[in-house]
């Protein structure tokens, strides 16, 4: 860019951020609840009613030639007084009733009046707050310098002409108004201000929420596609059996009763588990689309009965394990049925991959049991780093509980996980259902 056009983006630059600066965003305040409401009204009409009476007071007493800038008023001039009082300050209570709805025409109307009233003088300065909260100064400047001008045009030609005895100097009136309105005009901003943050926290907030609860149906999304391709390989497998011994049954007629029967019952038995891992696929899918079948098939998962492998491979790698399975449940895990075996040893694999991850130094202590005819419960505790510094910095997620959570779902189990004291718990129920069940 030519250096003659610097100096002409540098002012257009300025003059954007003035114009920002002076018109920032309007920040819609949040509705009144009843007791907003009634403190503001009733702060307004206690001090206005006192601060009226104290000057009518004032004004009445025989005394008060005795204090500086105050006569007393015969009977006309303070029927004028107070008739114009009590009209200008319902006219501020209308306008402060009217604030947020119509702020510039409740901020104009209440300048013009805010000289005229002592009775609504607390209800001018609320209106005058609630303008100022806009923070929009192309209002605030003109509603500020209406109130000083008002208020000088007041004292000059009203309480000069029908009310001398109210009369004071101009200057006083000047740096007493200036004051007044100063004080409004800060608070108002600070209000504003202070909407602004809340308001800036809010969204951040809800983007944050919103993006955690996309991250989390990412997640669940891509479990339920793993999940699927489990299920995929598993299911093949078994109506590929099926198809086999069909066809046996169609074209093979040397096939003694018992041979028959043999093949059937092989045919009822797969066709029962295949239809069982379905159904449970289709509970727990709910996208087709999300799911990506086209690539290979995965290669046969392992159950439970490779737990032992799956301690021996973290013991290998340097991970401190300690294993707790009775021997009845070892020996019964071979008859827990295949999808919910599967799910068991993934959630497992999950705990020790977190637990090296976060813990790497702490011993981790898997428990399985079963009461009797109860469901199969799997524990897994580890101890919290107590130097979170020696800990390394090891990529994840963030979301490995919500895969657990949602693989323990599929199977119709619950899962909990937390911290209490110093260790790290995660705690699974999955129901009991043995293969011959299905």
């Amino acid at each position: 860019m030519p250096p003659h056009y610097q100096p002409l983006n540098f002012l257009q630059n300025a003059a954007a951020r003035l114009r920002s600066a002076m018109s920032p965003p309007i920040i819609k305040p949040a509705p009144l609840t009843v007791w907003g409401h009634v403190w503001r009204w009733t702060l307004a009409l206690v001090i206005g009613v006192f601060a009226s009476f104290m000057i009518i007071g004032l004004h009445v007493s025989d005394s008060s030639e005795e204090i500086p800038g105050f006569v007393r008023l015969d009977d006309r001039a303070m029927a004028i007084f107070i008739t114009v009082d009590v009209i200008a300050g319902i006219i501020a209570f209308v306008c402060m009733g009217l604030r947020r709805k119509f702020p510039r025409t409740a901020g104009t109307i209440s300048a013009l009046t805010a000289s005229l009233t002592a009775f609504g003088s607390i209800a001018n300065m609320i209106t005058l707050i609630s303008v100022a909260a806009r923070r929009q100064w192309r209002e605030i400047v003109p509603i500020s310098l209406l109130w000083i001008v008002s208020a000088l045009a007041v004292e000059q030609y009203y309480f000069g002409t029908y009310l001398p005895g109210l009369s004071s100097s101009l200057l006083g009136v000047l740096s007493s108004t200036t004051g007044l309105v100063g004080v409004a005009l800060a608070i108002g901003v600070a209000i504003g201000s202070r909407r602004e943050t809340l308001a800036n926290q809010r969204s951040q907030l809800m983007f944050l929420q919103e993006t955690r609860e996309a991250r989390e149906q990412e997640a669940r999304v891509a479990e339920r596609a793993r999940i699927a391709r489990e299920m995929h390989d598993v299911l093949a497998h078994r109506i590929s059996l099926v198809s086999l011994h069909s066809g046996a049954l169609a074209y093979r007629t040397d096939l003694t009763p018992e041979q028959v029967r043999e093949t059937a019952q092989l045919i009822r038995d797969n066709s029962h588990q295949a239809l069982s891992e379905l159904r449970q696929v289709l509970g727990v899918l709910r996208d087709p689309n999300s799911l990506d079948m086209d690539g290979p098939p995965d290669a046969p998962q392992p159950t439970l009965t490779m737990i032992n492998s799956l301690i021996g491979d973290a013991q290998a790698a340097g991970a401190s394990i300690t294993l707790n399975v009775t021997p009845e449940l070892a020996d019964q895990l071979d008859n827990l049925l295949d999808a919910t075996s599967r799910n068991v040893y993934r959630v497992l694999q999950e705990c020790l991959t977190n637990a090296r991850k976060h813990a790497p130094a702490e011993t981790v202590s898997v428990s399985m049991y079963r009461p009797t005819d109860g469901p199969l419960t799997l524990e897994v505790a580890n101890a919290l780093p107590t130097n979170e510094n020696e800990v390394p910095a090891v990529p994840g997620s963030g979301l490995g509980l919500v895969g657990m959570a949602e693989r323990v779902r599929s199977s119709g189990g619950m899962l909990s996980s937390g911290k209490i004291g110093g260790l790290f718990f995660v705690f699974a129920e999955f129901p009991w259902i043995e293969k011959d069940d299905k």
